[in-house]
């Protein structure tokens, strides 16, 4: 499961590397028209899909890791910081998934008029026009993820554990911890 966790984050970290690297070419000055500034945005999307999504995950499985090894005075120490932390990166991961969706459908549509009807397609080639575009579904995309933001609440609880079998006491060990449950609102 660590290898699980540090495998995501080495992987999301090479994409960000050549997502990056490919925003650079895409500057170029021959490659300024609405194609390439609709690929652009969905690589910048894509590098934060790819940080949210270890934010998201890494932990997760690192925790799991924690329990399994059965440091729970550990797990119970580190649990209030991530879920802090995944409260606040899942609803950003949902909004660069669903960006990232829309971009690739949006330049779906786009190559499909260039090729089929292209008079359809040249007044939208401007550039101005394209970074409309881009920041509209990027709006449109929080807004359909506004409500994620208030998903989850946290509650103290307590946890008792008994004692290793090595360990000379027999005192019960209470652990605090928080739980992350779902909001009634939502």
């Amino acid at each position: 499961a660590v290898w699980a966790g540090t495998g995501t984050a080495l992987v999301a970290g090479i994409g960000i590397i050549f997502n990056i690297l490919s925003v650079v070419v895409f500057n170029h000055k021959e490659m300024r028209g609405l194609s390439s500034v609709l690929l652009k945005g969905n690589l910048i999307i894509d590098c934060t899909y790819l940080f949210t999504i270890c934010l998201v995950l890494t932990p997760r499985q690192w925790m799991y890791t924690a329990w399994e090894s059965g440091d729970h005075g550990y797990f119970f120490r580190t649990l209030e910081a991530v879920q802090k932390m995944y409260t606040r990166a899942f609803p950003c991961f949902g909004i660069a998934s669903l960006c990232c969706q829309f971009y690739i459908t949006v330049l779906i549509v786009e190559h499909y008029y260039a090729f089929y009807d292209p008079s359809r397609i040249v007044p939208c080639m401007k550039n101005n026009r394209g970074m409309k575009l881009l920041v509209a579904i990027l709006h449109l995309a929080i807004l359909l993820h506004v409500i994620t933001f208030f998903k989850f609440i946290q509650e103290d609880i307590y946890i008792f554990d008994h004692p290793a079998p090595g360990d000379n006491t027999t005192e019960v060990i209470k652990h605090h911890g928080t739980l992350l449950s779902l909001a009634e609102i939502y």
